[in-house]
């Protein structure tokens, strides 16, 4: 059975890796191997595990397949239409909007509410993720009518950034967008949702309203540890928790459900069997088993049902079902059919790096902790060597995981977690429960008990900054690792992990540490040559950010926007992308002007880079104490072989979009041209000086709006390629249509960011222009429309 379980979750995980779904027509050949192994299964059993893995891609397929038959139709896009239904999600207000998941009930594709009809057929029962800009009282579970502008999945993509499009698949988000002011948006009834998203929503509320800021400070890590509610946290305190490696604590894991279903069972067991009337007809186990198995369901629920509380929830169940049962469950079985009924309820779950993080770190409890030998010794000792060694396991089976999902982990974290965890799962998640709990009945207990545990918390908090402060190079970072690099990897702590329970641990040992051969001789990111010279357009939304690197230079050439108080490009896709391409520092920054879009990461480029030379047309957006220098005509160096010139402007007079500075990067073959926002006055201008604009790639002016990209500017600089740099179905409309055109009938080859995600060019001393590599095109997935 357990065999069976892994070749039928092998077929899922599987399917998630295809870069496209086959034709349904090709779908009944999966069914021979299918019938095929059924039938010969009483010869050769293991033929049966062909039949798993091939059922495990059938439901997989069905299951996406399904999903892109339910996301919004593309001739909607941009279209307002009217929706009902009922939020599904708790609000999460910013300073710019309130965001929401909304379960579309009935949907009408008729802008004019007089003339809608409301049919059941249109996102009928589908989620879609809405922003309102409006002032809104809204609460979970309440049913509204929207009158709304949606547009499909849609996210940045770019080397080393966040998925944004796989995390709404994996989330069942059909469609995003915003509400439209309208008379028409009304509440239709009060709150009628789910129980668990009703009082998560009554908890959060309470709390807020009986301490209000800032009586509580911790307010937010009570919500996180007793109903998963993490909007209170700050990013400081992520840094702090990532940095020491107790993120996992700050959150509802299956660690905190799996501690706490245990605690209610033994008190369970305490209290009934000194009900000797009871135990007479029904054992305690029983009775154990069933309370402890509906209070891990209400805690698992009140966390929202995350991926670690539905794989910590199923595999209580399998205990607590066995005690019921009166049939003993192995650990390994129950872990397995975790697995595969978490992939059941949803295939796409491992496009979460929580279910990796998850599953891994249970496996090393159940397959390499439980079976090594122990020293000598009784008492404290004892359990301390036990509770070190456990995190030690866990933090080496994690390592390849962190590394390739994060590029990072935490030196402290098997010391910290060693005693962080105790007292936060056995001392603070129980204290957090209780006041959940107590809500319900009074007011003074829940007042006493999260003073008292308000203090505990900043005693941990407090503990966490010493350690941060005393080691502060514990959070260490590692080059990006390619596909083989990891396998080695993970080869090597698999060896590590099994060679204390091996009957040849020396075997295991010699074999890690040849798995470890090739990451240590392996030379890092691959250098260019000599007169190279790598171009890539960020994908960014609607802004611009462009990274040029030499083979001993890296130059940035805008920021990209910021788009809230918690998330700018260059925090969210600038950075990343240096980690992924192995690249430690820029050596100088170009900020073409000063509008959000392009100069929006520009804190955070500052923050994480200090000491970097920045170029910019408009010194306003830096602090006195920054060290910037105007750009200007006629400023050129050389890199490696590479020219780097600036173009424009040639003086202090100009503001806004034609302030921008123009650069031009030569090899001794090609040239690039990024324009900035300059319109068509700086366009003319430069047409009237003696520089020579032909280039092979031009980045459009201003995102290819009608201000800019003037046809004789097009034939002066006559490209091979235009990039258009915009957001998908952006409100500017940018590129607009008749500048497509104009490049298109130039015989240019347009390419727009918005659709094919990153854009790059290896540019060197051949005549050819090489073809571009679209990262969209490149790395395919079916959720991925290519549009």
């Amino acid at each position: 059975m357990r065999a069976w379980m892994i070749a039928f979750s092998l077929g899922i995980m599987f399917g998630v890796l295809l870069p496209s779904l086959p034709e349904e027509r090709f779908y009944p050949l999966l069914f021979i191997p299918l019938l095929l192994s059924f039938i010969s299964a009483w010869i050769l059993p293991k033929l049966r595990l062909i039949a798993a893995f091939c059922l495990g891609l059938l439901w997989f397929l069905y299951s996406a397949g399904n999903s892109l038959q339910q996301v919004l139709p593309a001739t909607l896009e941009r279209q307002d239409i009217w929706v009902q239904g009922n939020l599904a999600s708790q609000p999460e207000n910013n300073t710019r909007n309130t965001s929401f998941i909304f379960r579309v009930r009935r949907a009408c594709a008729v802008s004019a509410l007089e003339q809608c009809e409301f049919r059941n057929d249109l996102l009928a029962d589908q989620l879609i993720q809405l922003r309102s800009y409006q002032e809104l009282t809204i609460l979970p579970g309440q049913s509204w009518q929207f009158k709304v502008r949606l547009k499909r999945p849609h996210g940045f993509l770019n080397p080393g950034g966040f998925d944004y499009e796989a995390w709404l698949w994996q989330k069942r988000i059909r469609a995003t967008g915003y509400v439209r002011a309208d008379a028409g948006n009304r509440l239709l009834g009060q709150a009628d949702g789910t129980f668990f998203l009703q009082q998560r929503h009554r908890f959060a509320a309470y709390l807020s309203g009986l301490f209000p800021a800032p009586s509580l400070p911790h307010s937010g890590l009570i919500l996180a540890l007793s109903i998963g509610d993490r909007r209170g946290l700050d990013t400081s305190q992520w840094q702090l928790f990532s940095a020491t490696g107790t993120t996992h604590l700050m959150v509802i894991s299956g660690m905190h459900v799996g501690l706490v279903s245990l605690l209610i069972y033994h008190l369970s067991m305490f209290a009934i069997k000194r009900s000797t009337c009871l135990i007479l007809y029904i054992p305690a186990q029983r009775i154990a088993a069933l309370i402890t198995l509906g209070a891990a369901y209400f805690y698992a629920g009140m966390a929202g049902f995350g991926l670690p509380a539905q794989r910590a929830f199923i595999m209580i169940a399998a205990f607590m079902l066995g005690q019921c049962c009166c049939r003993h469950t192995n650990v390994s079985n129950s872990f397995f059919l975790a697995l595969a009924l978490v992939l059941l309820i949803n295939p796409l779950a491992p496009l979460s790096s929580g279910f990796w993080l998850s599953f891994v770190a249970v496996a090393v409890l159940i397959f390499f902790t439980g079976r090594q030998t122990e020293p000598g010794g009784q008492g404290m000792l004892r359990s301390l060597y036990r509770l070190f060694k456990i995190q030690l396991l866990v933090f080496l089976g994690l390592l390849p995981f962190m590394l390739w999902l994060f590029q990072q982990s935490s030196l402290s974290a098997p010391l910290v977690n060693m005693l962080a965890i105790p007292y936060v799962s056995v001392l603070l998640v129980p204290l957090c429960l209780s006041i959940l709990l107590l809500s319900f009945i009074s007011d003074q207990a829940v007042i006493l008990l999260a003073y008292l545990t308000d203090r505990l918390l900043d005693f941990f908090i407090q503990g966490l900054a010493a350690v941060d402060h005393t080691w502060p190079s514990a959070l260490f970072e590692l080059p990006a690792l390619n596909l083989w690099s990891w396998l080695f990897l993970l080869s090597a702590t698999a060896f590590l992990l099994h060679s204390p329970v091996a009957t040849r641990p020396r075997l295991w040992l010699t074999a890690s540490l040849c798995c470890l051969l090739p990451l240590l001789l392996s030379s890092g990111a691959e250098r260019l040559e000599h007169g190279e010279v790598q171009v890539d357009f960020l994908d960014v939304g609607q802004g611009l950010a462009v990274v040029l690197r030499t083979r001993n230079h890296v130059l940035l050439y805008d920021l990209g926007p910021a788009y809230s108080n918690d998330f700018n490009a260059g925090d969210g896709i600038i950075q990343p992308f240096l980690k992924a391409q192995n690249i430690r520092r820029p050596d100088r920054v170009i900020v073409s002007h000063g509008d959000n879009d392009h100069a929006g990461g520009l804190i955070s480029i500052k923050s994480s880079f200090p000491g970097t030379e920045f170029l910019a047309s408009d010194l306003s957006t830096f602090s006195d104490a920054d060290t910037a220098s105007y750009c200007r005509a006629g400023q050129n160096w050389n890199w490696d072989g590479v020219n780097f010139a600036i173009l424009h402007p040639q003086w202090d007079g100009y503001r806004g979009n034609n302030a921008s500075c123009v650069l031009k990067v030569s090899t001794a073959r090609h040239t690039i041209l990024l324009t900035g926002d300059i319109e068509s006055r700086v366009e003319r201008q430069l047409l009237g000086s003696d520089i020579k604009l032909d280039a092979d790639i031009l980045l459009a002016p201003h995102h290819g709006s009608r201000t800019s990209s003037s046809p004789d500017f097009i034939e002066a600089v006559s490209p091979v390629y235009v990039v258009f740099s915009s957001g998908y179905l952006n409100q500017f409309s940018h590129p607009h249509p008749d500048i497509v055109n104009l490049y298109t009938n130039s015989g240019t080859i347009t390419l727009n960011t918005a659709t094919t995600g990153t854009i790059s060019w290896l540019l060197g001393n051949k005549d050819s222009l090489p073809e571009p590599i679209l990262y969209r095109q490149e790395h395919k997935r079916f959720w991925r429309m290519l549009r």
